[in-house]
Order: C-alpha cells, then sequence, then structure tokens
C-alpha cells in the first residue's frame, strides 16, 4: 500500500532563487523529521545532503551540480541511500555534445542539442526548484528531459490561507512531467511547486 509523505521545506535565510547558503527542515506529517541543507560556492558550484527518518527508514542523499547559464545541469554527482537505506551513487555529465549518466538502475549516453534536464534516480528536493527555474527560463516554459520526456511549468494561481488570498513573497506554480520527474519514474500527474519562503514538494513510498 503506497504511503504518501508531504515535506515541506521551511526556509531560512534569503529567497530560493538567491540563495547562496541554505538549511531547510524537512516536515512529515507536521513533524520534524530531517534537514536539508543547500551551499553554492565561489565557481557556482551547489553542495546539498538531505537526510530525513521516518520510522527508521529515509533517504539520505549528498549530491553536488553545476548549472549552465539556463539554469540546466551539466554536471552531477549523488551518493548516500534511497528510503529504504539500498546505496545510491550517481553521476551525469554533458560534454562534448554527448550527455552521459550512470545509476544503480542504468548506464548511458545520448546525443544532445540544445537544453535537456538530466532527472536523477534520487535526486533531494532541492532538484524540484532547479527545474522549475530553469522552465520559467525556458522558450515556452518547456525543457527536454534525460533519460526521456518533456517537462513545463505554468502559474497555478494565487496562494489561499484559511480560504483568503494572501501575498507569502512566494510564487505557486503548476509542475508537470511527461514520462520522467524528480524522484519519480513514469508520473505523469502535475505537482504544485512554491517558489519563495516555502516549496513543498511529495514523496511516494510502498
Amino acid at each position: 500500500m503506497g504511503v504518501l509523505i508531504v515535506i515541506a521545506l521551511a526556509l531560512t535565510g534569503i529567497a530560493l532563487a538567491l540563495a547562496e547558503q541554505r538549511s531547510d527542515k524537512i516536515l512529515i506529517q507536521g513533524n520534524a523529521a530531517g534537514t536539508q541543507t543547500v551551499q553554492t560556492d565561489a565557481a557556482g558550484v551547489a553542495h546539498v545532503e538531505y537526510s530525513y527518518n521516518d520510522r527508521g527508514r529515509g533517504d539520505h542523499i549528498i549530491a553536488i551540480w553545476k548549472l549552465d547559464a539556463a539554469g540546466v545541469p551539466t554536471e552531477y554527482k549523488g551518493h548516500g541511500n534511497d528510503y529504504m537505506k539500498a546505496p545510491i551513487e550517481e553521476r551525469f555529465e554533458v560534454k562534448d555534445g554527448k550527455a552521459r549518466w550512470k545509476n544503480r538502475f542504468e548506464q548511458a549516453e545520448q546525443s544532445v542539442a540544445g537544453e535537456a534536464f538530466y532527472i536523477p534516480a534520487n535526486p533531494p528536493p532541492e532538484l524540484a526548484g532547479v527545474l522549475s527555474r530553469a522552465l520559467l527560463k525556458a522558450p515556452g516554459h518547456k525543457l527536454s528531459l534525460l533519460p526521456a520526456g518533456e517537462a513545463r511549468i505554468e502559474e497555478a494561481g494565487k496562494l489561499s490561507v484559511n480560504g483568503a488570498s494572501v501575498k507569502l513573497g512566494a510564487r505557486e506554480l503548476r509542475l508537470q512531467c511527461l514520462s520522467h520527474c524528480i524522484g519519480w519514474r513514469m508520473r505523469e500527474e502535475p505537482e504544485t511547486v512554491l517558489l519563495g519562503r516555502t516549496l513543498v514538494c511529495e514523496s511516494r513510498s510502498s
């Protein structure tokens, strides 16, 4: 039976789009369960550590990545363990017109022309924000995905708290990935992403 975990990242410090160093709290059903730390160094490389505990289970992922001018990853490395504590080791890079990646599920390479956003097998939640910001920059707010598929994003409407529209310094967006999406394979339902003071992600486990 699937269990839905809603992970809310209460951001401290400056907003996501301008973040250089940040520490987030991971909440499961309103209870503190872990953290995500995000730091971007002077070379523009993001260093992220994400972990939480859900009744003895839970991800622990350490990842680094570098983005191009369009906000699309050109390098990604991740390691740690997944929700069931299975080890994770993942690499991706774009070089000489070819994208190459390796994780516990597959090892492949593909010629790329234009921007294509690689979806890791086990990314930290921060990468949902990275994808969302890249989509906001992309023509038509669409991007091809690697290993396959397409992502798009659109404004979802005003934020509402207890039935009243409010301004929280955040943008509510509807993210949809066809064929691949953050943390899941073959998932096509739109996801709500808030960029600003709060980023809400969803994670499903069995």
